[in-house]
């Protein structure tokens, strides 16, 4: 092996899981496995060494790392890149090269591997002890803002209440000790086997408890963590071994992006309506189910933020609704106070169109890994701050005042300043060209600058200068980084040339020179840049550290400016899609009158949306079976009162003429049905999961839509159970939406005075189904599957003898075992079966042709022995 190659070998043996991108030059290289590897995955041609035909190997131009790096991320490749750490000029022998920092999923900070709308974390997982019971510590860390929390779970549902905080945060990793097969056969697999989470086992060592708290704290630089909501009682909480893994991983892959972390948070669910992994799903909230992207979500519509920063907020408001009156009612206030005064907030939305992402932007500065953008990005957001804090001013709302704090809106004044004083304004793309740092800011720097300018100067002079003294009107003098300047000429005038000139080159059409005089003023001018170049490196390093003196005060900036657009953005679209400010009630009301679904009625084309009402209180039915023919609107009633139910909690208007919403402390939702194979769960046993789950945790303060319980089973144990769940839930006094085919179901209002029945409405019109889609009261009088069949194209045979079934089975004609007894065609039997019948049993047939008057009493004991045998 060549010295480079053991260099490689040594350094790869340390990262084996990881693409190493090796700098050699202008090129990024890669050997061996890793060659296979990029090449496949950046489509890029595979070489080998002339020598060694054994040595794959392939490799990127240097300048073009953002295009290759951010295919390889998405490609789910972690990769490691080695730079040169010293100058090749200088060193005497093999370049010594280093790893800088090994980008994963959950780690990465460039703007151009970030999607701008959404958080970029990583979470650790750590399942321990907190008080002697079992717990379950959760950290997150975003490093491209610098947010690091953590929280804990406990009691039997901390499994579930893990999975279901995972799926509102969506981590792009997920950093758990080797040594626990538990966390992953009883926590996360369901929810990462069919993600994108990349799941990543570390050494239990980065998990233990003490030694967790002693790298918090020196990071952090505290003695204890109890300044952050964490209590030191001696012993070690599952949260602060998740918390000291998470910065373990970040520490060893990214050590200066690191340094943007100043601050833990302790969280808990106080304050905040639970929803669970399925209902975040099925609501279709922040994903659409269809191939879960952002179109056709919940999210999509409410989304008119004009910031990255408010994106981010709007999303994490819309995953975790509240469940406090007075904090919802502020939010809520903030989106009137812009909703009733349309000249202010187009005056704010206006600035805010001008704010760039300057919490990330600050965010690498603080974390080391920036380019001159993030300077200017910063610099031109903290100059529009004045002008976002005049037009809140001028919506003249006092609830606006008091939850934003207007009063006490911070401009970070010093730190613009100096920003304003120090940057150019129009800097070099990168850092390797000189010239970010602004005339006259450092009179030093300027006058090294002055004399590279003059030296640059006396070498355009020069050239004019030869060309008139040996009459070369061609001649000029040029620079490439091999022989740096040089005085050009054709070959037809190189004997024009002085004697003391040193050729340096000859080319086809060309000749090229040295003279003593441009040699002289070359080292010169490399001096200077030199100089500059190391001097504006230190300044640059000088402002780097201001805004890390600053980045509280940046970072409040930034939520201030993020809470102004989340408000502004909701009032634009209550405003745009007439929505109403509903009314938070202390009770367990939800009223709604005349509301739409938000996402569906901006969907519609060819029909108008249908608005329906619903009116539960302390005093009606808490129950509705909503009976209806499918395609009627069923799913999207119940769904749309879950959503009027999310958005009032997140502090937003709702897609309705009026609303009155009694606070929920959960939403549950169990609609759809999807086989899970791949987990070993069918249709039916997912749908019972889901099921159990609403039975086991929800209250009479709790919203529950349910959608055809039971479709996934018999007919008649899918009655049985889908009967069992509504009359339990009905005595819960949860707020129960339950759409169902079972009309048998409609019987639960006879002998339940909390269920109601409702239907769907449709009419036969010549031969043809009309959807009303209208919500009105008591049970459907038929399904009209049959004639929804018809739409769907059954051919006219099939559509026929459906309909001779339907006509048995609606005279009852089932058999003891639920299976109907289709006759043959014409044949009638008019006789009804009642729910729970028998007839057709062999116990049956032995009752009905027993004479009790005959039987002796031991006949009548062997009878009863007997029937006893049968039924066994």
């Amino acid at each position: 092996m060549t010295p480079a190659m053991r260099q490689y070998t040594a350094i790869k043996e340390k990262f084996p899981d990881c693409v190493l991108f090796f700098r050699m030059g202008d090129f990024y290289e890669m050997f061996f496995e890793d060659a296979r590897t990029a090449s496949r995955a950046l489509n890029i041609a595979l070489t080998s060494r002339s020598k060694d035909k054994n040595l794959p190997m392939c490799g990127i131009p240097y300048h073009a790392l953002e295009t290759y790096l951010a295919r390889m991320v998405k490609g789910g490749h972690k990769v490691a890149i080695c730079e040169q750490v010293e100058d090749p000029k200088t060193a005497k022998g093999v370049v010594k090269r280093e790893v800088v920092r090994v980008v994963t999923p959950g780690t990465i900070t460039e703007d151009f591997l970030l999607d701008e709308k959404s958080p970029n974390l990583l979470a650790a997982v750590f399942a321990g002890k907190a008080k002697g019971e079992d717990s379950i510590g959760l950290s997150t860390a975003d490093l491209s803002t610098g947010r690091f929390t953590t929280r804990e779970f406990g009691g039997e549902r901390r499994f579930s209440s893990l999975i279901d905080e995972l799926a509102r945060l969506a981590p792009k990793e997920i950093v758990v000790p080797d040594n626990e097969p538990d966390n992953k056969a009883n926590g996360l697999s369901p929810l990462l086997k069919n993600s994108d989470i990349v799941f990543e086992e570390i050494d239990e060592f980065a998990f233990d408890g003490e030694e967790a708290r002693r790298r918090l704290t020196a990071h952090l630089g505290v003695t204890t963590l109890e300044g952050f909501g964490i209590t030191d009682d001696g012993a070690v909480s599952a949260s602060v071994s998740a918390a000291g893994a998470a910065l373990y991983y970040i520490q060893r892959n990214s050590p200066k992006a690191a340094k943007s972390i100043n601050t833990l948070r302790m969280i808990g669910a106080e304050g905040e309506m639970e929803i669970d992994s399925a209902s975040l799903k099925n609501l279709e909230i922040v994903a659409n189910l269809a191939d879960g992207a952002r179109e056709g979500s919940l999210l999509e519509i409410l989304d008119r933020t004009k910031t990255a920063m408010g994106a981010r907020l709007l999303r994490e408001r819309i995953v975790r609704p509240l469940n406090n009156t007075e904090a919802i009612q502020k939010r809520q206030d903030a989106v009137t106070a812009f909703f009733n005064d349309s000249v202010a907030r187009e005056k704010l939305r206006s600035v805010l169109g001008e704010v760039s992402d300057f919490e990330r932007a600050a965010g690498r500065i603080a974390g080391g890994n920036f380019n001159p953008r993030d300077f200017s990005s910063l610099l031109n957001s903290l100059e529009r701050l004045p002008d976002a804090h005049d037009a809140a001013l001028a919506a003249d709302s006092e609830p606006l005042n008091a939850i934003l704090d207007l009063d006490r809106w911070d401009n970070v004044e010093e730190l613009k300043n100096l920003l304003e004083k120090a940057v150019n304004r129009d800097h070099p793309a990168t850092f390797k060209a000189i010239g970010f740092i602004r005339e006259g800011y450092d009179a030093k720097l300027d006058e090294i600058r002055s004399l590279g300018s003059s030296s640059r100067e006396t070498i355009k002079k020069m050239e004019k200068s030869e060309r008139a003294s040996m009459k070369i009107p061609t001649l000029k003098i040029g620079y490439n980084k091999i022989y740096g300047y040089y005085i050009e000429v054709t070959k037809k005038h190189a004997e024009k040339v002085p004697q003391n000139y040193i050729r340096k080159q000859s080319l086809v059409n060309c000749e090229r020179f040295v003279s003593p005089e441009l040699k002289e003023i070359e080292e010169k001018l490399a001096t200077a840049d030199e100089k500059a170049r190391e001097l504006e490196d230190s300044l640059i390093d000088e402002l780097r550290q201001k805004v890390v003196d600053d980045i509280n005060r940046v970072r409040a900036a930034a939520f201030a400016i993020a809470a102004l657009d989340v408000a502004s953005a909701l009032a634009e679209t209550a405003k745009l899609h007439d929505y109403c400010p509903p009314e938070i009630a202390r009770g367990r009301e939800l009223r709604l009158a005349e509301s739409r679904h938000p996402v569906i009625e901006r969907m519609m084309t060819e029909e108008n949306f249908v608005p329906n009402d619903i009116s539960i209180d302390e005093k009606s039915p808490h129950l509705l079976v909503v009976t209806g023919p499918n395609m009627a609107g069923k799913s999207t009633y119940l769904r749309q009162v879950a959503l009027a139910v999310l958005m009032a909690q997140m502090g937003g208007y709702v897609a309705a003429r009026s609303a009155v919403i009694g606070i929920a402390d959960r939403i549950f939702t169990r609609v759809g049905a999807q086989d899970r194979l791949q987990k070993g769960l069918s249709t039916f046993m997912v749908e019972m999961v889901e099921t159990a789950n609403i039975l086991n945790n929800a209250t009479d303060r709790s919203v529950v839509i349910l959608d055809e319980i039971g479709r996934g089973t018999s007919t008649f144990d899918g009655i049985s159970i889908a009967w069992a769940v509504a009359e339990f839930l009905a005595r819960k006094g949860a707020r129960t939406i339950f759409a169902t085919h079972y009309h048998e179901l409609t019987d639960l209002a006879a002998t339940e005075p909390h269920v109601a029945n409702f239907n769907i409405t449709a009419r036969e019109y010549k031969d043809r189904l009309v959807f009303l889609r209208k919500i009105e009261p008591g049970p459907a009088d038929k399904s009209y599957g049959i004639q929804v069949a018809k739409l769907a194209g059954l051919p006219d045979e099939t559509l026929k003898r459906a309909r001779q079934v339907l006509r048995k089975l609606e005279k009852m004609e089932f058999g003891a075992d639920g299976k109907p007894r289709l006759k043959a065609e014409g044949a009638e039997d008019e006789s009804q079966l009642s729910f729970f019948d028998v007839r057709g049993h062999p116990v049956f047939d032995a009752l009905k042709n027993a004479d009790p008057d005959e039987m002796k009493p031991i006949d009548a004991i062997n009878f009863l022995q007997k029937l006893k045998e049968m039924l066994d």
